[in-house]
């Protein structure tokens, strides 16, 4: 009878090192999965943001480039608008020469550079800058002769929506 209590000792105090033992083991499994989840996660919130951050730093930088170069584009109207009169008085006289062809290429250049801002300024700036755009073309002349205080609109409205 004393052999059968000491083996009845022996498994319970058996129980009561493995079943201790199993869950700190188990307690030590779930906090390395969970410290491994949360860091994982939180690096990945942190990339995120920075991104984020990269973007919108990115699309900053290239509407303040753009804001520079609507300006210089209307900056050049009254010179474009020289050029475009000199070129219309050589047509009339029905002369053919060499200055012609370099007015029409300045000018074609000139257009590609207008044409090429506007749609930039429309595709990076918001609804505000895209209305304006429209009310220019709208305007019946040649860009380099639109009305100045509607240009002086767009510049206003490209720094007033630097920031969306």
């Amino acid at each position: 009878m004393a052999r059968n209590e000491n083996e009845n000792r022996n498994r319970n105090s058996l129980g009561y090192i493995i079943f201790p033992a199993f869950i700190g083991l188990l307690g030590v499994i779930i906090g390395a999965v969970l410290t491994t989840y949360l860091s994982n996660d939180l690096a990945n919130k942190s990339w995120v943001k920075q991104v984020n951050y990269e973007e919108k730093k990115t699309i900053s930088n290239k509407r303040i480039e753009l804001i520079d170069k609507t300006a210089s584009v209307f900056a050049k109207s009254p010179g474009i608008s020289d050029i475009w009169s000199s070129y219309l008085k050589d047509l009339d006289k029905n002369e053919f020469e060499i200055k012609n062809i370099e007015l029409s290429e300045k000018l074609a250049q000139y257009n590609s550079e207008y044409y090429s801002v506007i749609s930039l300024d429309h595709l990076y700036f918001g609804p505000k800058t895209k209305a304006v755009i429209d009310e220019l073309g709208k305007e019946d002349k040649p860009w380099w002769q639109k009305n100045k205080d509607l240009t002086d609109k767009l510049l206003t409205t490209l720094i007033e929506e630097l920031n969306i």
